[in-house]
């Protein structure tokens, strides 16, 4: 019999311990059964615990944090305002709508709404419509690039957004340019002439947006139908440009090409842009120096190139050189230096417009100056 010191003795309510040398000792079943209960017991306790913790979404506040402080407000998320369309014209009629381009300033619109032609009118909101050419162009695609004489500074940003999972809007034509939903469906059978099929392409449909206030009024017009134009920009909620209406072939079985106004979505649009040559850099064509005159400085004209844009505007230096044209700045924007006046050149292409500023003696002119491609240097 195992001896038991009075060190060892325990109240009659506690669970007995194991023997040291025993890995759980001599128990009864009655033992056992009130061990199991127990652990149940505690098992069940802890988890409840658990359980009842508060769901923290942030990291918990530093022991030092004021609990009472409140919380910082949530940033709503910005939504703009897309751009305007651009209308094109010709002989102050409506061809089709377009989109400028984001850092770009050049106009994407439909080529076949141009009916053939490689100069078009182009007007933004209520400024006065200015001439632009076709300068890239793609007809399996109905793809037109316009350059205008100046670019636009507001443009449309692509988006990165799964066009069939959007709500979407169009620009239409009714008694004015407005928007309305839009919705795209299926992936359109449409080819290229050489057979290879166009992705991103999709059938739209307009949704027609809530009547106006008085609409059902019998005194009150009824509201033509939205006009559906070529070149139509269609944005996503965030107002960036998802895609364009255009006219291709779809074409279903041996059926013949059948034209049809459908969605062109970025991808294609992407893949155009990243075909085409870089638009030539910009030049003015002088040479200069800088000066300082009656505490403005600028720069001093000392050589005009013959034939570039600068001797067409009519600028060319002096035979004193103190007595030279000066450019003191380029739309607005003062120029102190040489380097200065090309890097505010450099963020141009050719046919783009801009203003000089130039002091001829005693008074000062603004020019336009209509840039052009540096003539090819032979070697």
């Amino acid at each position: 019999m195992r001896t038991c010191h009075a060190s060892e003795k325990r109240s009659s309510d506690a669970r007995p311990s194991p023997p040291q040398n025993e890995p759980w000792g001599e128990t009864t079943p009655l033992q056992m059964r009130s061990m199991l209960e127990s652990m149940r017991r505690f098992t069940a306790s802890l988890a409840f615990a658990v359980l009842s913790l508060p769901i923290v979404a942030e990291s918990p506040k530093p022991a030092f944090a004021q609990t009472d402080a409140p919380a910082p407000p949530v940033k709503p998320r910005v939504v703009k305002e897309p751009a305007s369309p651009v209308v094109v014209l010709r002989d102050g009629k409506v061809l089709a709508l377009g989109a400028a381009l984001a850092n770009d300033g050049r106009i994407l619109t439909s080529l076949s709404a141009l009916l053939g032609k490689e100069t078009a009118d182009i007007k933004v909101g209520e400024a006065p419509a200015i001439t632009a050419k076709v300068t890239q162009k793609d007809p399996a695609l109905d793809l037109a690039l316009l350059t205008p004489a100046k670019k636009s500074e507001d443009g449309f940003r692509a988006s990165e957004l799964d066009p069939k999972r959007q709500r979407l809007d169009v620009f239409v034509q009714r008694a004015k340019l407005e928007r309305t939903g839009l919705a795209l469906y299926g992936d359109n059978e449409v080819r290229k002439p050489t057979g290879e099929r166009i992705p991103a392409t999709f059938d739209v449909a307009l949704i027609p947006s809530a009547p106006p206030v008085g609409y059902t009024d019998p005194k009150t017009p009824a509201l033509p139908p939205p006009a559906l134009l070529l070149g139509a920009p269609i944005v996503d909620p965030a107002g960036d440009l998802i895609g364009l209406v255009v006219r291709l072939c779809k074409t279903a079985g041996a059926s013949p090409c059948a034209p049809a106004f459908v969605a062109l979505g970025v991808p294609p649009i992407r893949s155009f842009m990243m075909s085409l040559p870089p638009p030539p850099a910009a030049w003015l064509g002088l040479a200069g120096e800088g000066d300082l005159v009656g505490g403005t400085r600028g720069v001093r004209i000392v050589a005009v190139a013959p034939g570039s844009p600068a001797q067409r505007a009519g600028l060319k230096p002096n035979a004193d050189p103190k007595k030279a044209p000066m450019v003191l700045s380029v739309d607005g924007t003062p120029v102190d230096s040489p380097e200065a006046l090309s890097k505010l050149l450099s963020a141009h292409t050719a046919g783009d417009i801009v203003k000089l500023s130039v002091r001829e003696g005693d008074r000062i002119r603004e020019i336009p100056v209509t840039l052009g491609s540096a003539p090819e240097t032979t070697k």
